[in-house]
């Protein structure tokens, strides 16, 4: 694993930037993801918890960091369906200042034009809800009901390069600003996965 810094040492983990891996029996187990984080994980082919992951980085890492109850889903995923699963559960591991950045049911409004451009999933609102249920929704860290992204907010429906604070009608400003940084952050993980796996 490669930095600029020197990494400090806290007992069996190595403290890197703002993330922490501990080398557990062989296995990568990582805290307080940041994206940039993804291709130093990516490249740690190493298998833990008695999984048998199939012979891709992005299944080594996915095995190395999801709960057993996300990877019994993933394991049956396509590597398209497999690479988002994995990018939403390091979405939900990022901090700021130490406190996770996705904590609301509806901060899953942010995902919603990071994966219907980029990624290609249905702009039906019930449509793209069953789709989120198809890759794990249920069994993130925070899962949010059909009901709720249907009172998505109409700027966060609109493709993400034209998303204006001023078209969004909340009354608190602060909820438009943080779903663009769960969006920004979205994007960059699916941009590093992509490039890593080449999908």
């Amino acid at each position: 694993m490669t930095r600029q810094n020197d990494p400090q040492v806290f007992g069996s983990g190595n403290h890197i930037d703002n993330y922490i891996v501990y080398n557990v029996y062989g296995g990568i187990h990582a805290h307080n993801f940041n994206a940039a984080s993804i291709p130093d994980l990516i490249n740690q082919n190493q298998s833990s918890n008695g999984r048998t992951p199939e012979n891709s980085p992005i299944s080594s890492l996915a095995e190395e960091t999801i709960p057993d109850e996300i990877w019994n889903i993933f394991q049956s995923l396509s590597p398209q369906q497999q690479l988002v699963c994995l990018a939403i559960y390091l979405l939900q591991q990022e901090k700021e200042d130490g406190k996770f950045i996705f904590t609301n049911d509806n901060d899953w409004w942010g995902t919603y034009s990071p994966l219907v451009n980029e990624e290609g999933f249905p702009k039906d609102l019930g449509s793209f809800y069953k789709t989120l249920e198809e890759i794990g929704m249920g069994h993130f860290r925070v899962n949010c009901s059909r009901d709720s992204m249907a009172k998505i907010n109409g700027v966060f429906l609109k493709h993400y390069d034209d998303w204006k604070s001023t078209d969004y009608y909340g009354e608190r400003a602060h909820v438009y600003w943080h779903k663009k940084k769960i969006a920004d952050k979205l994007l960059e993980i699916l941009k590093l996965l992509h490039q890593q796996m080449k999908i």
